[in-house]
């Protein structure tokens, strides 16, 4: 979904254990499915926002590409990813949080976000 300048961006709108909370989809780093919650991991607040929707309701929140499943209990704001660990298979957030990426993903996430290996070092003998 493209936005220009001139449209207005609904907030996410979330239902929390008080009440409800309206985010803006940039405040959002990551979401965690964590059994009979799910936890919204948001920018400059310690503590995850404890939402009572599963997973897939909020990816249908989220359904901008701004947004990646990659995991089945995770979904990453990718503006707010800081690295990428190969060997663990990790995504490194803003925050310091590694978050897996899971094998069937894997190939695509680095298709889609690091197209042609960008830059790679090589040892100087």
């Amino acid at each position: 979904m493209e936005i220009s300048a001139n449209q207005v961006i609904k907030p996410v709108i979330l239902k929390t254990i008080t009440g409800y909370e309206f985010l803006n989809y940039d405040e959002i780093i990551r979401v965690e499915a964590n059994r009979k919650v799910t936890l919204v991991y948001i920018v400059n607040r310690d503590k995850p926002l404890i939402v009572f929707c599963n997973l897939l309701t909020i990816e249908s929140l989220l359904s901008i590409p701004a947004f990646y499943r990659c995991h089945r209990s995770h979904i990453v704001n990718i503006r707010h990813i800081k690295g990428f660990l190969v060997k663990s298979r990790q995504l490194v957030m803003i925050n310091g949080n590694e978050i897996p990426i899971s094998e069937e993903r894997i190939r695509e996430f680095k298709e889609k976000f690091i197209p042609g290996n960008q830059c790679s070092q090589k040892a100087i003998a």
